[in-house]
């Protein structure tokens, strides 16, 4: 249990002093038996029980400002008022922070400006174990709850704010201001050779910057008329702004989204499909690109919203720079040690990976080399981050002969596992396969794979 010396006078507390008071079971009226803690680069997070209470951090980030009580309390409000759209049985409301008789800081008591020494939303605790980025991990996940999403997100979006003050978000000049926004701050994190990146944190080469930056732009072009049209028809909307599977719970009376963005309308503000292309964007982050797919084709049937799809990958790879751009400049904080700021680099280069991912055109690669020279290893390694199936000549000759494919005997080129005509044989039955899959990749009209083979 954490101890602190209880001060006097009505000076407002230090974070550090908030921090070790509120990990005191005897802050809080109902006595949980340990307070757990978790900080974020702008809230501090105490679990006291089935309760949670989340303190806005006074910093001024640029994209935010909490450095005033009054706009901490201010914004206190404007989280529990948004967030009861999706999750109304979770947000109890706003509850001041006091200091009582004995000096020690207490959660509760008059809700005026003048008592109260700091704000806390307070919110009901729901089960970790059922947050849908826990279940995707242990693959807990069908098309049930994909359902219920694209249910409940189509119901949110219907109701959601549209309009003045809306709608200028979703304009293409806002669109294009944002994409560039966040290509240039992503740009302090080049990997150069010829020069040091701004924060010493290097995740993304000048071949995939200038390819994301050339690509966005043509992207916003091609779909401008678009783009105006889904403003005319009421597609831009208050949406979430922050919607991944970490920010999701599936629990016994429904799906709960809550966390959504309070202290930016740029931010949740936008098209319909932006927000859907969060959660869909990190499934796929996540390796479950069906799930992904079937999330948005099942929204497009609740809505109609038929042309949705031919902005949800640009869209995608949008949500992806932005989680690529956050978690790199997570990984720039000079307090981390050197283990946390390596895998937070790698987990940004992951994002822009993605990003780029969304770019390219259903592809085929071919990975060839000598045995033993590390083609599996980087072929599962390039798939993870397109998004792509791998197939293995070494299993599928076990396959076609019948063979055990968890053996992990050395090739016998006397058994006729590498004959020319078990090398034909093995190589056609990869290339059917794989047509099988470009074609379920392509648009139905738009490209024929077998018209890119010849003589095979």
């Amino acid at each position: 249990m954490t101890r602190s010396t209880p001060t006097t006078g009505d000076t407002r507390p230090s974070a550090e002093q908030l921090t070790a008071e509120l990990k005191r079971p005897q802050a809080y009226d109902h006595a949980p038996e340990e307070v757990g803690f978790l900080q974020t680069h702008i809230s501090l997070l105490f679990f006291a029980g089935q309760r949670v209470y989340k303190v806005k951090k006074a910093v001024d980030l640029g994209f935010l400002d909490f450095t005033s009580l009054a706009r901490r309390r201010h914004f206190c409000d404007e989280e529990v008022r948004l967030n009861r759209r999706l999750a109304p049985q979770v947000y109890r409301g706003v509850v001041p922070i006091v200091r009582a008789q004995d000096g020690h800081l207490r959660i509760g008591g008059p809700a005026d400006e003048d008592a109260a020494v700091e704000w806390a939303v307070e919110m009901e605790r729901l089960p970790e174990r059922r947050m849908l980025a826990n279940l995707l991990e242990r693959g807990e996940v069908d098309n049930e709850q994909m359902n219920d999403m694209a249910s409940l997100l189509a119901r949110f979006h219907a109701e959601a704010a549209t309009g003045e003050g809306v709608d200028e978000y979703g304009t293409p000049a806002a669109i294009r201001a944002n994409v560039a926004e966040n290509l240039e701050q992503l740009g302090e994190f080049l990997d150069d050779p010829e020069r040091e990146p701004v924060t010493g944190v290097r995740v993304i080469t000048p071949v995939q910057h200038a390819f994301l930056l050339e690509r966005r732009a043509a992207c916003l072009e091609r779909h401008h008329a678009l783009l105006e049209r889904r403003v005319r028809e009421g597609r831009i909307r208050e949406g979430h702004g922050d919607l991944h599977a970490g920010n999701i719970c599936v629990t016994k009376t429904g799906i709960v989204a809550y966390d959504c963005i309070e202290f930016s309308r740029r931010f949740r503000c936008g098209d319909v499909a932006l927000d859907l292309a969060f959660l869909a964007m990190d499934i796929d982050f996540r390796g479950f690109p069906s799930f992904s797919r079937y999330l948005v084709r099942r929204y497009v049937q609740e809505t109609g919203d038929t042309e949705l799809a031919l902005l949800e990958d640009f869209y995608k790879g949008y949500r992806a720079i932005v989680r690529g751009k956050v978690t790199a400049m997570t990984a720039a904080d000079p307090a981390l040690d050197p283990e946390r700021r390596e895998e937070l680099r790698r987990e940004a280069m992951r994002y822009v990976h993605l990003a780029a991912a969304y770019e390219l055109p259903p592809a085929m690669i071919l990975m060839c080399g000598l045995p033993a020279c590390g083609k599996s290893w980087l072929a599962k390694r390039l798939a993870r981050s397109l998004r792509a199936v791998v197939l293995q000549s070494d299993v599928r000759r076990k396959i076609l002969t019948r063979l055990p494919t968890t053996d992990h005997v050395h090739a016998d080129y006397g058994s006729g596992l590498y004959s020319p005509e078990m090398k034909i044989k093995t190589y056609r039955s990869l290339l059917a396969d794989a047509l099988k899959h470009l074609r379920v990749s392509c648009f139905v009209g738009y490209w024929d794979p077998l018209s890119s083979i010849r003589n095979w």
